[in-house]
């Protein structure tokens, strides 16, 4: 990859860095069928790109001026997610102009590495699989998820993606504990320290009891409020509204207006359907993408 002399006037407080850049393969440019990346500007994370790949890639992010930007980018493209980075290049401020150079050339067949694409992909449903892959990239898959992704998602395990999902868009770790008496759980300690997660009674959490769809639209936007991104209120507008519980009907419209979570066909939501695996991932990538 080579990124040309990136270019922005300054202003008072801060300037622009855009980057141009193109992939070589052996020698011979090519054009991957997407991208993925994260940008971080000196070691803390400031962009997500996801982009269709049209022959380069053009990024602009915003940096202190007192600041010397050292802008590292890890990225992948699509057609095997095969890993090149992370990238790191520094840009240089001359006169009103930020100057940056990234120059990687690919040798060989790039062959996705082993740790770049989810494990036991083929047990998931066909219109998962490049959702679970992105959301595995980017971290946001826990080991013990990453298989058996149509079966129901229990409240632990949707404790944990939902800590993933925190702690990736924050970059801080969840130093709170709360405490049921039916598990140790640190991810559930985590997430009931927030008020993403709450217990059922008694001090108990039933940490191995499955989720159903309306409880996740309620815990997805309890989490994007404790990440301090609230979604805005919206009223649900399914054919089966009737049969949302009165402590759900808020989170469901949320989830429904940001795109977040849909119905299942006919206008209906199904509140009490199970909600799977595969399904909690997705909706983690679009909340993701939303705050990101």
């Amino acid at each position: 990859m080579f990124a040309t002399p990136a270019y922005a006037a300054t202003s008072d407080a801060e300037t622009t860095f855009r980057g141009l850049a193109w992939v070589y393969h052996d020698g011979n440019r090519v054009e991957p069928t997407g991208f993925l990346g994260r940008i971080y500007l000196n070691g803390n994370f400031v962009e997500y790109l996801e982009t269709d790949w049209a022959g380069d890639l053009d990024f602009t992010i915003s940096v202190p001026l007192e600041d010397t930007p050292v802008v590292e980018l890890f990225i992948m493209y699509t057609n095997g997610f095969a890993n090149l980075g992370p990238l790191e290049f520094e840009g240089e401020l001359f006169g009103d102009f930020w100057l940056g150079f990234l120059d990687i050339h690919l040798v060989g067949t790039p062959t996705p590495p082993a740790d770049t694409q989810a494990p036991n992909i083929n047990n998931a449903s066909n219109w998962a699989h490049d959702g679970i892959n992105e959301a595995f990239v980017l971290g946001l898959i826990p080991q013990a998820l990453q298989s058996n992704y149509t079966q129901a998602t229990t409240r632990a395990e949707f404790s944990a993606l939902a800590v993933a999902l925190y702690e990736a868009v924050t970059g801080n770790e969840i130093t709170g504990r709360a405490s049921f008496n039916d598990t140790n759980d640190v991810n559930v300690r985590k997430m009931g320290y927030l008020g993403v997660v709450q217990g059922v009674g008694g001090g108990n959490f039933a940490p191995n009891s499955t989720i159903t769809r309306e409880q996740a639209a309620v815990m997805l936007a309890r989490l994007a409020y404790a990440i301090g991104q609230p979604i805005l209120a919206s009223a649900p507008t399914f054919a089966d509204n009737n049969a949302l519980s009165s402590w759900a009907v808020d989170g469901v419209g949320q989830m429904q207006a940001s795109g977040i979570m849909g119905g299942v066909g006919n206008n209906r939501f199904d509140a009490n359907g199970e909600y799977t695996r595969e399904q909690s991932i997705i909706t983690m990538l679009r909340l993701f993408e939303l705050l990101g």
